[in-house]
């Protein structure tokens, strides 16, 4: 069941937002006497996608030739921009052209922050555009003191931190997503719940904010005027088609409308709960193995047809053992340790009685190979997960899972039996329903695990006439068996 409504945030965008645009159009700046830089050096600075671009000439003011390597500077750089101090952290001198240097600022911050201090943090994403979710997250509204409220923000709670996210727009609709605490706290403690946070949302909507984000302090939990910014470099943006929710049919169903009628009158479809999220960002957040496939998830959605499924791949193999370590569930033949233990010792003692009467036989390698006779397949291992979490599989998902091995190891199966006159066209077809049945099982898998107890979207059948492969199957597929 979805929560009730809860209260209505509001959120001082406004003096953050100032002093972004600020920044971003200030085209001069100055590097403060330290270091080798034995006088203030004036440089010229740009804003690019992922960092501040500089140059300067240094042909003038003093022979920085023999100092000055390309590459990371390995110091902090002090600077003034616009009356405000600053520190830069991580800068890439990139060309050397004399008497001119050029490279890129990637982190920096106010003179006087430090990581190490609390403080109450607001991190602000640039967007590339618009972020939009209503059809995969519950409603959550906030006032903004930009003057509107909106409902396109969100809730994630992660260890007992509850996380405010929010996508806001300027007058010129430039849209920005931000993520904000309400407790005191370092950065390291701030930044991997609110990159944790990002990443359920990214897995959620689709779109993954990245490129750079501003992180602003504040000395209050009223979080109205910032007293610090911490401006990083983050990992690109990412756009994916496949979200793994969607309660609106008509967006996915466009082109059969009365198959997406039936679906809108049904009224069964609904979002993930703000309960279901806070618990996809805390598994984001407690567990660097689940992480790291949720990431890789996003990038296979962005791949090229060679790698998606592959990726898809990689990331059940990496989430199989997850779910069943959790259950504390073995998948061994054998699962009582000592009652296995008495049987080892069995085999290998017929092994040794062979040994001494037919020696000319290699028992070492059959000796080796003993432990592995308990052991589960692969296969049983991938398919492990969807059993303990009661996600029943179809023959076609079993095939797919069969035949993962040959994603891993660079070829594509032959899903309709096309033989060695296989068109490249078919090659693709297959490559592409295979990621999409992969990527509708991972779905199925995480969102259960989750608590999610609704429909996924059923990419196979939605796309069944781009892979031709139809299928006798609905365009949703229930995360739970309907007894």
């Amino acid at each position: 069941m979805t929560s009730s409504k809860p209260t209505k945030p509001f959120i001082h965008h406004k003096p953050a937002l100032a002093w972004i645009m600020k920044l971003e159009s200030t085209k001069s700046a100055l590097i403060k006497k330290s270091g080798i830089f034995q006088s203030d050096l004036p440089i010229e600075l740009d804003r690019s996608l992922k960092s501040f671009q500089f140059s300067f000439d240094y042909g003038n003011q003093f022979d920085l030739h023999g100092n000055l390597d390309l590459g990371p500077y390995k110091e902090e750089l002090p600077l003034a921009l616009e009356e405000q101090e600053y520190i830069a952290t991580r800068v890439f001198l990139g060309t050397h052209s004399p008497p001119s240097f050029s490279g890129s600022i990637d982190r920096f911050h106010t003179k006087g922050y430090s990581e190490t201090n609390e403080y109450f943090y607001r991190m602000i994403i640039p967007l590339e555009r618009e972020l939009s979710f209503h059809y995969q997250l519950q409603e959550y509204f906030f006032d903004t003191d930009l003057g509107y409220t909106s409902r396109t923000g969100s809730k994630c709670t992660i260890k007992n931190d509850d996380l405010i996210l929010a996508v806001f727009h300027d007058d010129d609709k430039n849209y920005f997503l931000s993520i904000e605490s309400k407790l005191a706290q370092d950065f390291g403690s701030f930044s991997e719940k609110a990159f944790a946070a990002r990443n359920a949302l990214a897995y959620v909507s689709g779109y993954y904010a990245g490129d750079s984000c501003y992180c602003f302090t504040f000395p209050t939990k009223e979080m109205k005027e910032p007293e610090h910014l911490h401006f990083l470099s983050i990992r690109s943006t990412m756009r994916s088609h496949y979200e793994p929710i969607n309660t609106n049919p008509y967006s996915r169903l466009y082109y059969d409308r009365p198959v997406a009628e039936k679906w809108y009158e049904a009224k069964c479809l609904r979002p993930l709960s703000i309960q279901e999220f806070s618990r996809l960002g805390e598994l984001i957040h407690t567990n660097q193995d689940f992480a790291s496939a949720i990431v890789l998830i996003l990038e296979s959605s962005v791949a090229s047809l060679l790698f998606m499924p592959g990726g898809y791949a990689i990331a059940l193999e990496t989430l199989a053992p997850l779910v069943f370590k959790e259950k504390k569930r073995s998948l061994n033949s054998i699962s009582d340790k000592n009652l296995w233990k008495d049987i080892r010792l069995e085999i290998l003692a017929v092994i040794d009685k062979f040994r001494e009467s037919h020696p000319e036989h290699d028992y070492d390698l059959l000796s080796n190979k003993v432990d592995g006779i308990n052991r589960t397949s692969n296969r049983n291992i991938l398919k492990a997960p969807f059993g303990f979490l009661d996600i029943q599989l179809l023959d076609a998902d079993e095939i797919i899972i069969e035949t993962r091995n040959q994603f891993l190891h660079g070829t594509a199966p032959d899903l309709t039996g096309a033989g060695e006159g296989r068109t490249t066209d078919r090659l693709n077809s297959d490559l592409y329903y295979s990621a999409l049945r992969l990527s509708t099982l991972l779905s199925m898998l995480i969102l259960k695990w989750v608590g999610y107890d609704n429909y996924v979207l059923n990419y196979p059948k939605i796309n069944e006439v781009s892979t031709g492969i139809p299928l006798n199957e609905e365009h949703y597929r229930k995360v739970l068996i309907v007894f």
